[in-house]
């Protein structure tokens, strides 16, 4: 018997880190099914001719606010998933910033729930570690949650500002059943004595956002938490790092034995105290950005694989909660939408040779599937693996235009900025679920994924 297949990709360049070849790749019931060198005779049900395309396996955004539910009015799980397929995301995981916030098996299962009704996207949900929840984090971790979420400073949440103690303790918990943990690595004390110094000398300009959260912040919080680490057995993945400091003190950890790893973002590496001083809080985040010089060795660092993986750190702050800084730095809401603009700002980078699509393949999507047990379900073009593919045209340039995006805040950092290199097709479980820009998936097309 002939056997009849869902979907053929023909004509592509198959692309994963360690190269590409030309192949043409056959898909069954969500799975890929057969990679080989010519399968224009086979029975499918579809075929797409991708002459002139790269297949990526499907990208996966390791780093996402949707802040659902509780913390928005619209439903943003359907809206941030939507924007994520339309920037060639094929998988994403969720942060635990929520009302209320993951830290329980409870709240977990809830909000698998609505993902399952209204995600997308395949998605995945991270736990987060409170003052008080560390009996609680077996059970997440048995529930198929990947990875711990802890801040080292205040986060306006429960998941917030441990203390020495209680991070020894948390690292020493999730060690016990070979956990991983993701660090956002601020100095909780300096970023409050160097905001009480800055308001009560008057600056309420943009770059007093900076001076608030200088590189020394991050820096010293590095430092702190590679030594709080040792011996515990936690895998730590420190997240949107922004100082090459902090980058070269985690590979030192690495030759050293600790199974540590360096996450940063687009944004990270495209903007700089430059683009502060124009635009003010329309370009926030935390932590925020450095200068010009730091970025481009962020770019080197990432170049030579010292950066292993990227997320998004979407977060579609609502235009009114900006405004309110655009008078006093201090009144309004950092963070930027992401999701959506992540994979093409990388291709660009890869136009202009700053890395390669190999590494790229990497970054975001090998990596982080191995980094937080997604893999080989996830993150790798083979036999077996779920069908998600990111297809993308390297010689297609365009403007970013706001108007034109999917994310629920209506604006983007990045506006009108010309990129080069466009996503033609996102691909999930074999379901062309993006064609040529326009979206053709259906919320609840992305199942939750736990790990393995």
């Amino acid at each position: 018997m002939i056997a009849m297949y869902d979907l053929v990709l023909e004509g592509g360049t198959l692309v994963n880190p360690r190269g590409r070849y030309i192949a043409d790749v056959a898909v069954k019931e969500g799975k890929i099914a057969l990679i080989a060198d010519n399968l224009s005779h086979t029975k499918t049900h579809e075929r797409i001719n991708l002459a002139g395309n790269f297949v990526l396996p499907g990208c996966i955004d390791s780093h996402m606010h949707l802040w659902e539910p509780g913390m928005v009015a619209d439903p943003d799980f359907r809206a941030g998933t939507l924007a994520a397929i339309a920037g060639g995301i094929t998988t994403i995981i969720d942060h635990p910033l929520t009302i209320p916030e993951v830290l329980n098996a409870d709240v977990f299962a809830q909000k698998r729930e609505i993902g399952e009704h209204t995600s997308f996207a395949d998605f995945a949900l991270y736990g987060g570690v409170g003052h008080d929840n560390l009996a609680d984090l077996l059970a997440l971790w048995e529930a198929g949650c990947p990875a711990f979420k802890i801040f080292m400073c205040d986060s306006g949440s429960k998941v917030a500002g441990l203390s020495n103690g209680e991070l020894l303790a948390a690292f020493r918990v999730i060690g016990s059943f070979g956990g991983t943990v993701l660090l956002h690595a601020e100095n909780d004390e300096m970023l409050r004595y160097n905001r009480q110094q800055l308001e009560s000398a008057g600056r309420i300009d943009p770059m007093a956002f900076v001076e608030w959260r200088p590189p020394e912040v991050e820096v010293e919080a590095i430092h702190r938490a590679l030594f709080l680490l040792k011996g515990t057995g936690a895998r730590a993945v420190f997240c949107h790092t922004t100082v090459p400091e902090g980058v070269e003190m985690v590979q030192q950890a690495r030759f050293e034995g600790l199974d540590v790893w360096v996450e940063t973002c687009p944004h990270n590496l495209y903007i700089t105290h430059e683009h502060l001083r124009q635009r003010g809080i329309w370009v926030t985040f935390a932590p925020p950005m450095r200068d010009a010089a730091r970025a481009e060795l962020l770019w080197k660092q990432l170049s030579d694989g010292l950066i292993s993986t990227m997320g998004s750190d979407h977060g579609p702050v609502e235009a009114r909660l900006k405004e309110a800084g655009e008078s006093n730095i201090f009144k309004g809401q950092f963070g930027i939408p992401g999701t959506e603009t992540m994979v093409p700002l990388m291709l660009n980078a890869v136009v202009q040779g700053k890395i390669t699509l190999e590494q790229l393949t990497g970054i975001l999507a090998e990596t982080p599937a191995r980094l937080y047990g997604l893999y080989p379900r996830k993150g790798v073009i083979q036999v077996g693996s779920d069908a998600d593919f990111t297809i993308v045209d390297l010689s297609q340039s365009y403007k970013f235009e706001a108007q034109k995006m999917h994310t629920s805040c209506g604006w983007i950092p990045y506006e009108g900025w010309q990129v080069t290199g466009r996503i033609t097709y996102t691909i999930l479980r074999g379901k062309p679920v993006m064609r040529q820009g326009k979206i053709c998936g259906l919320p609840g097309d992305g199942r939750f994924v736990r790990r393995f």
